[in-house]
């Protein structure tokens, strides 16, 4: 059992006593399925959550043991029957030199160079090239670190000089050390709490995880990846032991020793270094939600910014304002109408409704599936002409969503000259089949009257 097990459950022991009984009493280990927790089980899940998920958002302090964390990979491999590498591990100092340098050894393995999978120029210092052809293993203490500075020209001089790229994709070589925090933490729960044999060799791997980031595997030595200098992080309820996803509205939400890094925001991989770096309330930023093609990238401008400022800091030109009541925001079932198509709603009952294209009608009161939800209260809508960067003019629908408290940005044709052509626009109809299916007369929709 690791120390974070016991350290898990001592503290468990001391503060919860009765349900620490009960956990032993139900913890013989057994490969069956978990069947629905019981309250004791669940009510020290968050004992594993802070024991383990903190460490995947770990940076790099120094203090490191790597030969610990080499240790329990060879325990690892004694465990499965394997041999140790007999050159022991080498460092790589981020995400991007260990994906390139799995790259790069594969592409010469499956190329027929075989000097141990990976060139001696890139040997670190202090490892003979010639006692490492020999399969010989240095004395002593050397630098381990293969610098991803010196892995990128390799690859450039052998590689995009000539005209070749490599070809083969490392996502399925490397593993995720520290990064596994929340699996880790959810297979160790279910161990030592559910009585499920998830892993023999788990322990060892909570071990070896902790001082390092991607990891791979091979023949004769381990590759492993430092840890990052910089991690900014938010709470992610829906991952594993409620995990986490990267993110930081100010600068690279991660970091690493060799300066390479990366952006995110809630998640959403930022390639433009602006959207991190802008203030958030500048007027460029502002331009790039507008610009922007990418859906969540703009959702993530967005977020930075706040929807409900956006359109202010650009000119504009309200064209439009009109605040609706009882109307639905979202239109859930609504399909265009088109000659011989009929309509398909679901009625208050749940109950698919299906009704011919020409009986205009017969259309039942307005209902929405689970992928809709009907706002009663007042919204205003505004149409608005944005003036965009290059001096064009772009034409957007603003709006708010009494549910949820949140302003919306839409964009819209430039045939849109009013409020209810956009709205029309948004769910694919004409002006007149819009004010037709929602009864519209001097700005009152009828038909949600008994919603009142």
């Amino acid at each position: 059992m690791t120390t974070t097990i016991k350290n898990i459950m001592s503290k468990i022991e001391t503060e919860k006593p009765d349900i620490y009984k009960s956990i032993l009493a139900s913890a013989a280990l057994k490969p069956e399925k978990l069947g629905v927790l019981t309250p004791e089980q669940e009510a020290v899940k968050a004992y594993f959550k802070e024991a383990y998920v903190p460490y995947g958002h770990d940076t790099l302090t120094g203090d490191e043991d790597y030969n610990y964390s080499f240790e329990q990979y060879c325990n690892i491999m004694t465990d499965i029957d394997r041999t140790a590498p007999k050159y022991g591990y080498f460092l790589v100092e981020s995400q991007l030199g260990i994906n390139r340098l799995c790259s790069l050894i594969y592409d010469r393995r499956t190329a027929g160079i075989v000097d141990d999978h990976f060139p001696t120029e890139l040997l670190p210092k202090g490892f003979d090239p010639e006692e490492y052809a020999k399969g010989n293993i240095p004395d002593g203490s050397f630098d381990r670190i293969i610098k991803t500075e010196d892995i990128l020209a390799f690859i450039k001089r052998e590689y995009n000089d000539k005209g070749n790229t490599l070809s083969h994709d490392s996502s399925n070589i490397v593993h995720g050390g520290v990064h596994d925090a929340g699996w880790i933490a959810h297979y160790q729960y279910l161990r030592y709490v559910g009585g499920i044999e998830t892993a023999r060799n788990i322990d060892f791997m909570c071990e070896f995880s902790k001082d390092i980031g991607w990891w791979a595997p091979f023949e004769d030595f381990l590759l492993m990846q430092m840890k990052p200098t910089i991690c900014k992080v938010e709470e992610e309820e829906r991952r594993p032991m409620a995990g986490y996803r990267m993110h930081s509205f100010d600068g690279p939400s991660i970091k690493w020793r060799d300066g390479t890094y990366l952006n995110y925001i809630y998640g959403v991989k930022i390639d433009n270094d602006a959207i991190v770096n802008l203030d958030k309330d500048s007027t460029e930023l502002a331009n790039m939600y507008f610009t922007e093609q990418n859906a969540e990238v703009r959702l993530a401008i967005g977020s930075k910014v706040g929807l409900d400022r956006l359109a202010e800091k650009m000119p504009q030109t309200v064209l439009d304002t009109t605040t609706l009541d009882k109307f639905p925001i979202v239109l859930a079932d609504f399909q265009r109408r088109e000659e011989g198509k009929p309509f398909v709603f679901t009625n208050a009952d749940g109950v698919d409704v299906t009704v011919d294209a020409g009986v205009k009608e017969e259309l039942p009161p307005w209902s929405l599936t689970s992928s809709g939800s009907l706002d009663t209260n007042a919204v205003a809508y505004t149409l608005l002409d944005i003036e965009m960067a290059d001096g064009t003019q772009e034409r957007y629908l603003k709006m708010g969503n009494a549910s949820e408290d949140k302003i919306h940005i839409e964009c819209v044709t430039q045939e849109c000259n009013s409020v209810l052509d956009a709205l029309a626009f948004r769910w694919g109809i004409t002006t007149e089949e819009f004010s037709e299916v929602v009864g519209y007369e001097n700005g009152v929709y009828t038909k949600f009257s008994a919603l009142a």
